[in-house]
């Protein structure tokens, strides 16, 4: 799964030290402009030793009945801070994923993080 990281000064320092590429930083939004099939990072007290992350894994898209503008992913969050050792999970986790792929999108992140 891809991993978009929304923008901010530790994401611009992140991609200027070559731990995470330019193209996949994207710009600060809500949640429903995230892209699906993604997972996008954003982080909260970006100043701290280790910030508050919260990963937002979006499944497919699809059309919700009954409404023809608006498109939807299920969305997951993963939500972790502090020294990193736990984990808070909230939403719904899309049909077509699974557990693995929160696992390999967690780790991917927080090596990152450790840089």
């Amino acid at each position: 799964m891809k991993v978009n990281w929304v923008t901010n000064s530790r994401v611009k320092d992140m991609a200027a030290q070559g731990i995470i590429n330019d193209e996949d930083i994207v710009p600060r939004g809500s949640t429903a402009n995230y892209l699906a099939d993604t997972a996008t990072v954003n982080m909260k007290d970006v100043a701290a030793p280790k910030p508050w992350v919260t990963i937002h894994i979006r499944g497919a898209e699809h059309k919700q009945p009954r409404l023809t503008r608006w498109i939807a992913a299920t969305t997951m969050r993963v939500t972790f801070g502090q020294e990193y050792r736990n984990k808070s999970l909230s939403g719904e986790l899309s049909q077509e994923l699974d557990f693995g792929v929160v696992d390999r999108v967690v780790k991917q992140v927080e090596t990152a993080m450790e840089g």
